[in-house]
């Protein structure tokens, strides 16, 4: 196996589900590629059993997918393009013809936008509503308050499928503010979407993640290092 990182975090994301009574098959492994700029990687990973990839900006992510679309285009590959940066509504009409899941649903302004250009594209896109964990004023997302005053608004919308919440912890957040932060999130996910996506967990706190419900890891450096 040419990335032995992959393997290993696997076993840890199976050791965390068992922790905590769930199975290992309800989490998926979203690998972060924006550490590097060829694709020798990305091979190396879906040659390793990985499916699932994700960029966070248009630059990095735009020659990636030309350069796989042979790849992403063979139904027996399964290869899944996530796209998990903060996402410009100038932007949004690329991403959304490249990208199979969007996790940066940060605002119903976006939200809208997005709506309207995949109807133009004649595209239905997965999206995940994100969600400002910790209340920073430098983060991206809606607060719980702005979310329950945009679900109706969101409900209606005719070309984007609400899959779930994202949402990342606080800078400052000690173990037990993590898990108070992603089982807030989970808790929204089970009054609004109860069979939703939980895109929560990165490279250095996946294991809480999962023990709160994340359905989606998104891990970039633990895979690199």
């Amino acid at each position: 196996m040419k990335n032995p990182n992959y393997a290993r975090l696997l076993e840890q994301i199976e050791r965390a589900a068992a922790a905590s009574g769930r199975k290992a098959s309800e989490i998926r492994l979203i690998g972060v590629t924006k550490y590097f700029s060829g694709t020798q990687e990305i091979l190396d990973l879906h040659e390793a059993g990985c499916r699932d990839f994700a960029e966070n900006r248009l630059p990095v992510f735009q020659p990636k997918f030309e350069a796989l679309r042979p790849l992403k285009d063979d139904p027996a590959s399964a290869f899944t393009w996530h796209f998990i940066g903060p996402l410009q509504r100038n932007k949004a009409r690329k991403i959304l013809q490249m990208a199979d899941v969007i996790h940066s649903g940060e605002s119903l302004e976006l939200l809208q936008t997005l709506d309207r250009i995949s109807a133009e594209l004649n595209v239905r896109r997965r999206v995940l509503v994100e969600v400002n964990l910790g209340g920073e004023a430098n983060k991206h997302g809606f607060s719980r308050r702005e979310f329950m005053e945009a679900f109706p608004a969101i409900q209606a919308f005719t070309h984007l499928e609400l899959a779930g919440f994202m949402g990342m912890t606080s800078l400052d957040a000690d173990e037990s503010e993590a898990h108070r932060q992603f089982a807030s999130l989970r808790e929204l996910r089970d009054e609004f979407l109860p069979a939703g996506e939980l895109s929560m967990g990165m490279s250095g706190d996946f294991p809480i993640a999962v023990a709160e419900g994340a359905t989606m890891v998104r891990i970039g450096s633990a895979l690199f290092e």
